[in-house]
């Protein structure tokens, strides 16, 4: 069968209408109070425009499709027999990728991302990320952040489950924005499978926001208990020697094994030892899905 439509005719007309769009735009958008109202309706209800390749026709966007709007933009922009309206909104919702050990923020303080998943919430799955419970707290709905600015573009979800007790420190942030969480710090791929069991002298590694990158270090206790600064009595952790800093809470710690990175758990701080040492603190990973019904993804 042969198109209607040939496709350098719509793409003419679609060129037609996004010069006329930009023209538009150039003239009015410093002196909106000089255009015509009917004109200005017309350019503020367009919303986009494409080809389509199974319909034959041009695919027009406008925030209202009613009679009156769609005469208004072909009075100001086309009208033609190949065009298609479809009602489209302005709203976009852009998404960015972040990763494991990347920086969050929220109103008390700064931390790293952890690692990804999902937790069951009715008779749906929630999408978001662990990081460490004493970088959100737990007082009333906790908004997490990509900057210090705390502004509305940046923030990534909110707090819907924690703990802080026993052998877990632990916060899950649901994302509620475009932000995406890739299985990966900036530059290793993490496998989705977590340790339940790792043996003291194994190699790990962490990735948080502070540090910036990489670090290594060995497991020396594999079930370290302690307290707290806040006086929290934490056990079934592990003690490790790889450097960290102040705000890579919450980080990623994985290992290598079988040919892939494997989450161990997260950063939940350091203590000294001694004069000099200062020794990683890990909450364990198997742990945290112990919590709560976390599923991967």
């Amino acid at each position: 069968d042969y198109a209607q439509n040939s496709y350098n005719d719509l793409l003419c007309l679609k060129k037609s209408i996004e010069e006329k769009y930009d023209e538009y735009y150039s003239m009015y958008s410093n002196k909106v109070d000089e255009v015509n109202q009917d004109l200005l309706g017309a350019i503020i209800n367009f919303t986009g425009v494409g080809i389509s390749e199974r319909s034959n026709k041009l695919t027009v966007g406008l925030s209202s499709t009613e009679t009156k709007d769609i005469e208004m933009f072909e009075k100001y922009f086309v009208a033609s027999e190949m065009i298609a309206y479809e009602q489209s909104s302005h709203a976009v919702e852009e998404s960015t990728s972040l990763y494991c050990g990347s920086a969050i923020y929220t109103v008390n303080g700064g931390g790293s991302i952890g690692y990804r998943c999902k937790i069951k919430s009715g008779n749906q799955y929630l999408r978001g990320f662990i990081t460490a419970g004493h970088v959100t707290g737990n007082s009333g709905s906790v908004n997490v952040y990509t900057s210090n600015a705390l502004s509305p573009a940046t923030k990534i979800g909110t707090l819907a489950a924690y703990k802080y007790s026993d052998n877990v420190d632990m916060a899950f942030v649901a994302i509620d924005s475009g932000y995406e969480i890739e299985s990966s710090t900036p530059s290793r791929v993490l496998s989705e499978n977590y340790f339940t069991s790792i043996a003291e002298g194994s190699k790990i590694y962490m990735w948080g926001k502070s540090s910036g990158s990489e670090v290594s270090g060995e497991i020396e206790n594999n079930s370290y208990s302690f307290t707290t600064a806040s006086g929290i009595r934490l056990s079934d952790c592990i003690k490790s020697n790889y450097p960290s800093e102040d705000g890579d809470s919450g980080g990623v710690v994985y290992a290598y094994i079988n040919g892939s990175y494997c989450i161990v758990g997260i950063h939940h701080g350091a203590k000294s030892e001694w004069l000099f040492w200062r020794k990683a603190l890990t909450i364990k990973a198997c742990n945290i899905y112990n919590t709560y019904d976390f599923y991967k993804y």
